[in-house]
């Protein structure tokens, strides 16, 4: 959570926190401002003090945290023609190095020296590695009082307060969620409108459908709901479900009595946060070894939530579900290493202003989960050579009291029965 970043800067035994660039795709940019839409330079202090170095034009967008000390770029120029010694040595730097990485730089040392910042600063942000670099050498040069660190404890301190969640953002994550089950199910609704002829699916209007067909109505409504799909959404059935990364082909026809699956990943427009549900479906009766493999999944998925809670470990959540798709004879990660086909892939991840945060719920996270946790539960089966794949995910947050809420309600029924002909 926010407030917990000043408590790691401490215990990290850094001074202070700057985050780089914009709200704009960057998620703690977005997550340090508390929402703030702008541009500019965000300063966090170990003390919990922070100020922010911003454009004019953009002085209706600050963020609303309490105590924030705002700077524009006018006042620091005002400020600035009043330090003859730090304006010498601007110029100084700038012409030796005409670049937007030093030019940024020599800004934000003014910044610093003006809000009396010293100490130990981490970088994070969203910015190419070069330009942080360049930052980082300039900025070290420029204020002999800082000492800039690129090292990973200080990249870590955002994705360790970003962990938990407060009750508040939960709703907004539960507000996603709503929108993206209700795509789900206007997909559904479609496909409950068609009939089978000759193994395949076809709409009201007698047409054969794709998979794009199913992908259109669902990025359609979440874009209804006010949602967007930075990265294409997972609509792919038989051989294709059983790859679980492919995205599955839009011109492939929608064939009955196989598996399709659905991974929806969308985030909210407007706040940022993200929500990932998958749902599998099969058009028609649904084969025998295929409604078996689901009945694992769901069992193996209903194990997994019912140990989601404030104190368990993540590794120790992934573990019911590898030792309950082995006693099924499933090879898994853990006694195929490698393995391609069965359970191949980690049980969950956290979820927030990125797809994928933490904490993990996997074999390699040791570490207990906390309330303001959100994770997803999302096992699954895969077996290319019998055009099965199947997945199965809700989104799962312990609250503030420690209570374990699913924030999914869709339906998780395999079958959608229509007429054949």
């Amino acid at each position: 959570m926010h407030k917990d970043i000043a408590k790691l800067l401490k215990k990290e035994k850094i001074n202070g926190l700057l985050v780089m660039d914009s709200s704009q795709d960057n998620p703690n940019f977005k997550f340090a401002t508390q929402g703030a839409r702008l541009r500019g330079y965000f300063l966090i202090r170990s003390t919990g003090k922070s100020s922010i170095l911003y454009g004019d034009m953009e002085r209706d967008n600050l963020p609303q945290i309490d105590g924030i000390k705002p700077v524009s770029y006018t006042e620091l120029g005002n400020w600035l023609k009043k330090n003859d010694a730090i304006n010498k040595k601007i110029k100084t730097i700038s012409k030796k190095a005409q670049s937007a990485a030093t030019s940024s730089a020599v800004m934000v040392g003014a910044f610093l020296i003006k809000q009396k910042f010293k100490g130990t600063l981490a970088l994070a942000g969203k910015v190419e590695a070069g330009f942080a670099v360049e930052f980082a050498n300039v900025l070290n040069k420029f204020c002999k009082d800082v000492n800039v660190l690129l090292t990973s404890a200080a990249s870590n301190i955002l994705k360790m307060a970003r962990s938990t969640k407060s009750d508040e953002e939960i709703a907004l994550i539960q507000k996603s969620g709503k929108v993206t089950e209700g795509a789900i199910k206007k997909a559904r609704d479609f496909l409950s409108s068609c009939y089978i002829k000759k193994g395949f699916v076809y709409n009201p209007q007698n047409k054969k459908i794709r998979l794009g067909d199913i992908r259109n109505i669902i990025e359609q409504n979440l874009a209804l709901g006010g949602m967007d799909c930075p990265e294409t959404p997972i609509v792919s059935q038989g051989a294709q479900a059983a790859v679980p990364h492919n995205t599955g082909t839009d011109s492939n026809f929608v064939k009955a009595y196989e598996s399709i699956v659905m991974d929806i990943f969308p985030r909210m427009t407007k706040n940022g946060y993200f929500f990932d549900t998958t749902r599998t479906i099969c058009i028609g009766k649904a084969p025998k070894e295929l409604k078996t493999m689901y009945d694992h999944v769901l069992k193996a998925q209903t194990a997994a939530i019912k140990k989601i809670k404030a104190g368990t470990r993540g590794c120790d959540v992934e573990a019911i579900v590898l030792d309950m798709f082995q006693k099924w004879d499933h090879p898994t990660l853990a006694n195929t290493p490698g393995s391609t086909i069965g359970f191949c892939h980690g049980l969950g991840h956290g979820l927030g202003l990125d797809l994928h945060e933490w904490p993990n719920v996997n074999s390699a996270w040791q570490k207990k989960l906390e309330p303001g946790s959100v994770v997803t539960a999302e096992p699954g089966l895969y077996y290319a050579d019998k055009s099965i794949g199947i997945r199965i995910e809700d989104v799962i947050a312990i609250m503030s009291d420690g209570t374990v809420k699913n924030l999914c309600s869709g339906t998780k029924k395999l079958e959608i029965l229509i007429p054949e002909k």
